[in-house]
């Protein structure tokens, strides 16, 4: 039952809609299934690829929220209980939840941010904690991109988040697979 739980949680997180939903309600939903069905595998799990799943859906939330402006869904996607950190690129580090989040009111609400998609995300699993790393993808130029990840209160949060300069495409990930 519960590798069935993360499949629909997958296919609904990874097709980045639903059909009959307002985007609006996609980030929401997506938390919801991850708050849902996400505490039960990460309680019990030993399967690495049901917990990358999950990184991977609680990562594409953090873009989705980002390209749809959705400040609660962003607020909803970072951790409350850990410290947190971001480094946007060509700002300083922020530390501190308040400033973190500061930031990202500051960029969304400015209306100049880019829509921005992750691509060939990677999960690095350990434990309780995980970091993808991933480039995005805005107006024709990359960025790479480091996302950690914490479970709190039985879901993944993000606890940093940098971004800065990378090379085109064909150029991105070099070195074995993980």
């Amino acid at each position: 039952m519960t590798m069935l739980m993360i499949a629909l949680q997958e296919e609904f997180v990874m097709q980045k809609t639903a059909p009959g939903f307002p985007s609006r309600w996609f980030v929401p939903l997506a938390l919801l299934f991850t708050l849902l069905f996400g505490h039960a595998t990460i309680a019990g799990a030993a399967d690495n690829d049901a917990q990358k799943r999950l990184v991977l859906a609680a990562n594409e939330a953090f873009y989705v929220a980002f390209r749809s402006k959705d400040l609660d869904a962003m607020d909803a996607i970072w951790a409350k209980k850990t410290k947190v950190s971001v480094i946007h690129p060509g700002w300083n580090t922020l530390v501190g939840r308040d400033e973190v989040m500061a930031s990202w009111h500051r960029i969304i609400k400015s209306g100049g941010a880019p829509e921005i998609h992750a691509i060939q995300p990677i999960v690095l699993l350990t434990g309780a904690s995980a970091v993808v790393l991933c480039y995005e993808k805005a107006d024709g130029s990359y960025l790479a991109a480091t996302n950690v990840f914490v479970q709190e209160d039985g879901a993944w949060r993000m606890i940093h988040h940098h971004a800065g300069p990378a090379p085109t495409a064909g150029q991105l990930f070099r070195g074995k697979p993980i």
